[in-house]
């Protein structure tokens, strides 16, 4: 509704709306606009033709207001460049593939470089008491081991499986006997011996630093006397002649050493 002048009278009192807004028919009111490619505002109860609705663009193109355009893209860093077998293009570096990717393994297999190895049976074996795991069991690895150095003054005791010495700790004025007990050292105050003579913390008695001395020992050539025992130093029984090798040189028997003939 207008008046003589062309303009749209104001109606105040009906919610401040213009007498345009309120008379003026919706032409959009019952339009709805489809379309493949998206959904389309109605104007003046028209729907606008979509220009690219029937527009197919090759690929690296795009359609816009009808027409296609070429897509900027960024060019593969791999494109020029071929990998040997089990490398594999990755931001144009040929990076090695996990050779276990395509592997299935059986229970109790696990692939390692692309083989199918056996898992530890002990893997997830928790023994308690003392126990070792074998071949996925617990067991005393210390069963039928016996352990004995024959020296009274250690404690034998056999470790998993394996044979452990300790010396026997004396108290401090104690000593440790030939029969593996902790007794009186009869050094402890201060014995004085002889030149060539230590006492012995066991006997209270003076020993000679020599035991050949003490022993009496004499021996036959070429063997000498080494801590009480007659010994082949050139020959000895528990290893390899002593070799000297250049012409010229023997072996010394009193000291197992070379010396020119």
């Amino acid at each position: 509704m207008k008046n003589f002048f062309g303009t749209c009278l104001f109606i105040g009192i009906l919610f401040g709306l213009s007498a345009c807004d309120v008379f003026a028919p919706d032409t959009c009111r019952s339009v709805v606009c489809n379309d493949d490619n998206g959904v389309f505002t109605c104007v003046e109860g028209d729907c606008p033709s979509n220009p690219c609705a029937d527009v197919i663009c090759s690929n690296g193109f795009t359609c816009v207001d009808g027409e296609c355009i070429e897509i900027e893209t960024i060019p593969d860093p791999c494109e020029d460049i071929v990998c040997t077998s089990g490398f594999a293009c990755v931001d144009g570096d040929c990076l090695a593939l996990d050779p276990c990717t395509d592997v299935v393994c059986s229970n109790g297999f696990a692939c390692v470089d692309g083989d199918c190895l056996a898992l530890d049976p002990c893997t997830d074996v928790v023994c308690s008491n003392g126990l070792s795991c074998v071949d996925g069991g617990c067991v005393d690895l210390c069963d039928n081991v016996t352990c004995d150095d024959n020296e009274p003054c250690t404690e034998d005791a056999c470790v998993g499986g394996n044979c452990v010495f300790t010396d026997v700790e004396c108290e401090e004025g104690f000593n440790c006997n030939t029969n593996g007990e902790c007794v009186d050292d009869l050094c402890v105050n201060g014995l004085d011996c002889l030149d060539g003579f230590t006492c012995n913390s066991i006997t209270g008695a003076c020993d000679p630093n020599d035991r050949c001395a003490a022993l009496g020992h004499v021996c036959t050539f070429p063997e000498v006397c080494v801590d009480g025992a007659c010994v082949d130093l050139c020959n000895p029984v528990d290893g390899d002649p002593v070799d000297c090798g250049t012409s010229g040189f023997v072996c010394d028997p009193s000291t197992g050493g070379c010396v020119a003939e």
